[in-house]
């Protein structure tokens, strides 16, 4: 539930800098190995290696956050529907093909099994190629 000072720099750039809140500067995310919730920590490393709490504030304005999923995702989802997203939950991709304009997507709504086309310059390669390979 840990998000980079970059990460909340490109959140900064679309609008969301006052929207998710961030960490305090002597506050050091770091990533933890445990055996259950409750148990005790098998192994812990730095959030982002290298990175020096005494840097905070010097090469970022930012700091860093540590929000869950569940509470990030609605600021998320706020901002792409004011942005004029159409947020398309419950669906999932069937297929898509590539055309003089862009991808063409079809994705199927789980509930009702609509399909939808969804034109698009691009699609993301890597995530193509995983699900495609």
């Amino acid at each position: 539930m840990g998000y980079t000072e970059r990460t909340l720099e490109y959140f900064r750039a679309v609008g969301l800098g006052e929207d998710v809140p961030q960490i305090s500067p002597d506050v050091r995310l770091r990533r933890v190995i445990a055996h259950s919730l409750a148990g005790e920590w098998a192994q812990e490393t730095d959030w982002t290696p290298g990175d020096a709490t005494d840097d905070r504030g010097v090469l970022s304005p930012c700091t860093g956050a540590a929000i869950a999923q569940d509470r990030l995702e609605p600021i998320l989802r706020r901002r792409a529907a004011a942005q004029g997203s159409t947020l398309m939950l419950g669906t999932e991709l069937v297929s898509f093909r590539q055309d003089d304009q862009g991808v063409v997507a079809e994705v199927r709504d789980r509930e009702s099994g609509a399909l939808t086309e969804i034109s698009a310059d691009y699609l993301c390669r890597r995530w193509c190629h995983e699900r495609h390979s």
